[in-house]
């Protein structure tokens, strides 16, 4: 039977003010509002305010969980202003006040008849929020000025971009790097290839997999370990720094309940990289610090998608926000250059580096790593599904392909991040329906593809046998 391909496309949203449908809509003099709206990190939503005459106007916010969310009231031309790229100058902030049951509260006048902007603000520390407004005295609907700041904003974001493009060398054909995942005859357990390398992958207990194995988040995290570390090494020979040990630690925070609850996204909220430096100063740490930044391509694909704190020295522990759990890997360089030992939850193996950082490049790289998660966390993610569906599968595969700027490995001025993941999903015992019902699984429960969808476009091809 030849094989039919049906493509689903997952969506890169990079809007810095987002637009969104109304809570509620009450009108003057109207005090009610129950719904509830969640908010995440780095987000804000935007609400237009319609007051028809000179009286007051009250609003009420209630946020779960507490300090999770607040609220300004910002004039047209000051909302117009901050989407241009100008700093926001706020007519009014919601506060607390012991006489009001609610969280939040703001009561002014506007001296007349018009608009205003009501802005919500996510103020959390990585779990998302869920508020509910009350308003009188005014009617609250999506935002009616959206259309001329997104305007403004592609207008500034463009602009930003020519100005980035200008000062970077002539663009280049990208590079691809590509990694398969196969199911094996073990549940929960895959069989990656990747430039003739192999090596064996587990699922997660939440899916039903036996987690003895490398994991899909032990490669990721793995990645960003490994990538620091060659480019430490690296950056510190060409800056005649005398580093003798390098070890780095990387520590993601998820929400684990998303493997199983499409409704929780189980994306990773945010990562640190502790560095262990044997034999440079601080300032000489900071310096590889900034080549990191510059020359990783996996910092410079995750830094997309979530904060990324970096540290040396003495390593602190962290705190990490209610509801999440933290994944983590420890690279270390070995005594081969541009070879390190990557260790996660007492599993080890060897990576190792690029030829553009000197590399041997004989086992598996950091974008083997990073590809191998996605199409891991794709081969689980379908064949738990298919079960919870009763969908008779056969056969899974994954190949990912991701395609980058290599030159920027050497040079700062150039990005290397990854500009596009390809997934081609081949499945057998399942028809083009129940492929694409699989594909909007695979988006929503698995954590890699929820972090790395918020870095670069992800294109998903189910391929039906």
């Amino acid at each position: 039977m030849s094989a039919k391909s049906v493509k689903v496309f997952g969506i890169l949203v990079m809007v810095a003010l987002m637009l969104l449908p109304a809570t509620l809509l009450v009108g003057a003099d109207s005090h009610e509002g129950d719904e509830t709206t969640k908010i995440g990190p780095g987000e804000q939503h935007w609400y237009t305010l319609s007051v028809a005459g000179d009286g007051g106007v009250t609003v009420f916010m209630n946020v779960d969980p507490d300090g999770g969310a607040g609220f300004m009231i910002v004039t047209q031309d000051a909302g117009r202003a901050y989407a241009a790229g100008e700093d926001l100058e706020v007519t009014g902030r919601g506060t607390e006040n012991d006489y009001d049951d609610a969280d939040l509260s703001w009561t002014g006048s506007f001296g007349g008849a018009g608009d205003h902007h009501l802005i919500v603000e996510y103020k959390g520390s990585g779990q998302e929020a869920a508020y509910s407004l009350e308003v009188s005295g005014a009617s609250i609907s999506a935002d009616a000025a959206g259309e001329e700041k997104e305007a403004a904003s592609e207008e500034a974001a463009a602009a930003e971009e020519a100005a980035v493009e200008e000062a970077q060398p002539a663009a280049a054909d990208l590079a691809k790097a590509a990694a398969v995942s196969r199911l094996s005859n073990q549940a929960g357990r895959a069989i990656v290839t990747a430039r003739g390398n192999h090596f064996v992958v587990d699922s997660v207990p939440p899916l039903g997999g036996p987690n003895e194995e490398i994991n899909p988040l032990d490669l990721l995290l793995g990645a960003q370990g490994t990538c620091a570390a060659f480019v430490y090494e690296t950056a510190a020979q060409e800056q005649g720094i005398p580093l003798t040990e390098i070890t780095a630690t990387v520590e993601g925070d998820f929400n684990p309940a998303g493997v199983r609850d499409g409704s929780v996204n189980p994306r990773i909220q945010a990562m640190r990289v502790h560095m262990d430096l044997v034999g440079a100063s601080e300032e000489q740490a900071a310096k590889l610090a900034e080549e990191f930044q510059a020359r990783c391509p996996m910092y410079t694909t995750l830094e997309r998608s979530m904060p990324i704190e970096i540290t040396t020295g003495e390593k602190e522990e962290a705190s990490v926000a209610e509801g999440l759990a933290t994944a983590s890997a420890v690279a270390q360089i070995s005594n081969q250059p541009g070879r390190a030992i990557v260790s996660a939850r007492g599993n080890h193996f060897v990576v190792d580096s690029v030829p553009p950082l000197g590399g041997p490049n004989e086992e598996r790289n950091p974008l083997d790593l990073a590809l191998g998660a996605l199409a891991t966390c794709g081969t689980f993610i379908y064949e738990t599904a298919a079960e919870e569906m009763n969908i008779p599968l056969t056969d899974i595969s994954a190949k990912v392909e991701g395609s980058f700027d290599a030159r920027g490995v050497r040079d700062g001025s150039v990005n290397p991040r990854i500009q596009a993941l390809r997934v081609e999903m081949t499945v057998a015992g399942a028809t083009d329906e129940q492929a694409e019902k699989l594909a909007e699984e695979f988006k929503v429960r698995c954590p890699i593809y929820t972090t790395l969808s918020r870095s670069a476009p992800i294109e998903i091809e189910n391929v039906v046998q």
